[in-house]
């Protein structure tokens, strides 16, 4: 599966930002969440929509957003 697969831009939900497709949640908030020590299974306890796959999907984004920074 590729990024485009998984990741939208939604209009509706928040100008500009990133989502998991299908979902309301930003791959910014699960970037912010890892920054500030979450670790993978108490983001999927909390957001119980989102897999393993789609939080390192957001950690991959972040990484690449900030290497062509």
């Amino acid at each position: 599966m590729n990024c485009k697969d998984k990741i939208e831009i939604n209009y509706d939900i928040s100008t500009g930002k990133s989502f998991i497709k299908g979902t309301r949640i930003s791959l910014e908030l699960i970037s912010e969440l890892i920054e500030n020590g979450w670790d993978t299974d108490q983001i999927i306890n909390n957001c119980p929509q989102l897999k393993k796959g789609d939080i390192l999907l957001a950690i991959e984004y972040a990484l690449f957003k900030k290497f062509l920074i």
